[in-house]
């Protein structure tokens, strides 16, 4: 199936194939999915601690289907969590940001990872972009928090350390589009090769080369009038 163009928020529940359709409440996911899916420029915005507080996180893929894509996506403001990932599940071109008790928590093995951002993701005040087990070598540009659990020889195929807030436009009012920065021209598509046409806001993907989170960088365009 498909999910494309959604934006959840404040804990109102998406659930797709749940266990008994109670699941994702007690545990308080924005989304939960089970089974095959395709989650295409959508939004998971907040998100909150259930009553036992339990770390469910903003969107939860428990051990869905073969082949699950989220792409283009934006995860953000949840205080239980960003992405729990449970299973193999593949993560292009989003950005995981703002989030308490972690980015991303994974369970096991077959996560892979295209030109995506975990930035800002915080336990107690103390960096969390990611908890539970790492990805194998399945990361093909993944840009984090300085000082976190990645390292940038970990993976020959590149991680890329935050040091600060100014790749993105206005980060502290919330805007994660990408400036002229060390995000823009970097990504990759090899060796995946349907790139998806367009980002979040529904402009060009590839410009140059495919960039760095869920917004592609739209560079200014002058026209010169000769008289």
């Amino acid at each position: 199936g498909q999910i494309v163009d959604c934006v959840i928020s404040g804990g109102k529940i998406l659930a797709v194939q749940g266990d008994d359709g109670k699941w994702p409440e007690r545990k308080g996911a924005n989304a939960f999915i089970r089974g095959s899916v395709k989650v295409t420029r959508c939004q998971f915005l907040g998100g909150s601690y259930s009553e036992n507080g339990y770390n469910c996180g903003s969107l939860t893929l428990y051990y869905p289907g073969n082949g699950t894509v989220v792409e283009d996506c934006l995860i953000k403001d949840s205080d239980c969590g960003g992405a729990l990932l449970a299973g193999s599940t593949y993560i292009y071109n989003t950005t995981i940001v703002d989030n308490e008790q972690y980015g991303v928590w994974s369970w096991g093995s077959g996560k892979t990872f295209y030109n995506t951002i975990l930035y800002g993701n915080v336990l107690a005040g103390v960096s969390k972009d990611w908890a539970g087990d790492k990805p194998s070598k399945n990361v093909f540009g993944l840009a984090v928090t300085s000082g976190g659990v990645f390292k940038s020889g970990d993976y020959s195929n590149g991680i890329i350390l935050l040091e600060n807030s100014d790749a993105f436009v206005d980060y502290e009012k919330g805007d994660y589009h990408l400036k002229g920065s060390v995000l823009v021209d970097v990504g990759t598509t090899d060796p995946r090769t349907d790139v998806s046409a367009t980002d979040l806001d529904g402009n060009p993907r590839v410009i140059n080369q495919v960039d760095i989170g869920c917004y592609e960088y739209q560079p200014t365009v002058f026209s010169v009038i000769f008289s």
